[in-house]
């Protein structure tokens, strides 16, 4: 070995043995790397015994700092040396703080080992609060205008049934195009502002946009007023997942708990907006929700000013690097055949998450039911999806990928026949035979399970397909897929106004029976390469 690496092994060794013995630890150097042919690696991965190439076993961050900063003072002593290769080795080290299940590289270096006992800090920062708070405003201004669209048909317009319907439908169809595009722009905006600034910024337009709805005199202005909401509400996951990203960049499990938190936030957000705006109907004029929903915005825009800070080194490239790198990101996803495969098959969930908003008028004409009980019943969509996503952790307990398959058919299979119970309910036939209670009891059940049976299709596969197929382009294609779904929505929803108004209810529920039998068939064929992989 030349003399170099003998003075470098030696200088590294010592260094452990002096702070295994102030701390009480232990060092030592692992089987792989006793015949070690080079100096160290410029980043260190301070663990214990499973977790890196030199291992000291301490109890806290103070004592792996001091490891790093004596190892880093040894090399400072010894740059005076002419030997280029060891100038290059002695770099200063960087303590950073991996479990060995969080970094392939270590398990495929070293093999598998005993579990590790890493420094994990289990402690909550103000971003698990603050986010899900500003989320959770953002949820319930977003959900308002569901129930608040037929309330205005009845209350500000006196529509018929028919018309009451073609008007919900319509605002549907707008507000998907809003999302739609919201997806395409807004992510670019919050990786040019950030995204504290973005979360803001955006939840003060949505009260803005709300409060504008509380004065609306049109029809027109209702509609477009209520895509401009969801325009505004398309930048909130996007910006909160980041936030959380920003903040545990290196601590992937404090990620998929901020994300969880994210989607219980939703959830309780959408159920109180629907529960307590629905009850709020009977008491008061409807511009007064609306500005309760405002009002919910600009306290979630408060939250994110006052308690979140834009981090001071973003997790992205420079302005320079990025500007140059975007297009050529933006072609290599959109010119993927499996981009539009999933981007077009992910329209049955985004199908399903917005029923809703023509759930209350379907239930609405084919009972007697009042219209504000008919908005609150449109909450077995939300709860649908909370049992879907829970539900859905069985496919990956699922060993074999015909199992897979099978399970991901099983559950469009459910879809299409909660569509056959909807249709059927539609029929005049059916309606003449049921009460009006049946016919809701019915409805509601069969819009619940569409809406558990496509929840893991929605919210799982897009980001399966996005970090199989695209994995330097994550964030990008994830939100080019539901831009794709979202755009692909509107058209759906116009002609599904169209179908009733000529056909009825039987025949809107049996259009999007086929969209769903396409969708099917599309998103069998984006999964090959993710179930190709798992194979």
């Amino acid at each position: 070995m030349p003399f170099h690496h003998i003075r470098c092994n030696v200088a590294i060794i010592v260094a452990s043995i002096l702070c295994s013995a102030e701390h009480g630890a232990e060092a030592y150097v692992p089987r792989q790397h006793q015949n070690w042919n080079g100096p160290f690696d410029s980043n260190w991965n301070v663990a214990t015994k499973s977790g890196s190439i030199f291992s000291l076993a301490g109890r806290n961050k103070r004592f792996h700092d001091v490891a790093a900063k004596k190892r880093n003072s040894i090399a400072q002593h010894m740059r005076s040396s002419n030997d280029d290769s060891f100038h290059e080795a002695s770099k200063p080290i960087k303590a950073v703080y991996l479990d060995s299940d969080s970094d392939p590289r270590l398990e495929s270096e070293f093999g598998k080992e005993p579990q590790s006992r890493v420094l994990k800090d289990s402690s909550h920062s103000r971003v698990d609060l603050f986010v899900p708070v500003a989320y959770f405003c953002a949820a319930f201004a977003v959900t308002l205008p569901v129930i608040l669209v037929p309330a205005i048909g009845y209350q500000e317009y006196q529509l018929s049934t028919r018309a009451l319907t073609s008007f919900s439908t319509t605002a549907a169809s707008l507000a998907m195009i809003g999302g739609g595009s919201g997806k395409f722009i807004n992510g670019l905006v919050c990786q040019r502002i950030g995204a504290v600034a973005t979360a803001a910024i955006y939840l003060a337009g949505m009260s803005a946009w709300s409060l504008v709805l509380s004065l609306s005199k049109t029809k027109h202005s209702v509609k477009w007023t209520v895509a401009g909401i969801e325009f505004c509400a398309s930048a909130m996951w996007v910006a909160c997942s980041i936030i959380f990203v920003n903040r545990y960049g290196k601590e992937p499990i404090k990620v998929a708990r901020g994300v969880t938190y994210l989607s219980v936030a939703s959830s309780l957000g959408q159920l109180l907006a629907k529960t307590i705006g629905s009850a709020l109907l009977q008491f008061t004029d409807w511009r007064n929700i609306a500005k309760l929903g405002s009002l919910a915005a600009l306290l979630g825009s408060v939250t994110v000013k006052l308690g979140l800070q834009e981090p001071k080194k973003e997790l992205l490239p420079d302005n320079s690097k990025r500007e140059a790198g975007v297009l050529s990101q933006i072609r290599s996803v959109m010119s993927s055949k499996i981009f539009w495969m999933a981007g077009c098959a992910h329209l049955a969930g985004h199908i399903a998450k917005s029923s809703d908003r023509i759930l209350g008028p379907f239930l609405n004409e084919i009972t007697t039911l009042p219209y504000q009980l008919c908005g609150a019943l449109t909450s077995c969509v939300t709860l649908g999806f909370v049992h879907g996503v829970m539900k859905g952790q069985s496919y990956f307990k699922e060993p074999s990928v015909a199992g897979k398959k099978k399970m991901l058919n099983r559950w469009y299979f459910r879809a299409a026949i909660s569509l056959f119970g909807l249709a059927l309910c539609g029929s005049n036939a059916f309606r003449s035979l049921s009460s009006s209670s049946f016919l809701a009891a019915v409805a509601v059940i069969c819009g619940g399970v569409c809406a558990s049976s496509l929840a893991f299709p929605f919210y799982q596969i897009p980001n399966m397909v996005s970090t199989t197929v695209f994995p330097e382009n994550q964030a990008l294609s994830l939100s080019y897929l539901d831009g794709v779904a979202f755009i692909l929505a509107a058209p759906v929803w116009a002609l599904s106004d169209r179908i009733t108004s000529s056909m009825g209810w039987s025949a809107t529920w049996g259009f999007v029976f086929l969209v769903f039998g396409i969708c099917r068939s599309l998103m069998m064929g984006a999964m090959e390469p993710v179930l190709a992989k798992e194979s």
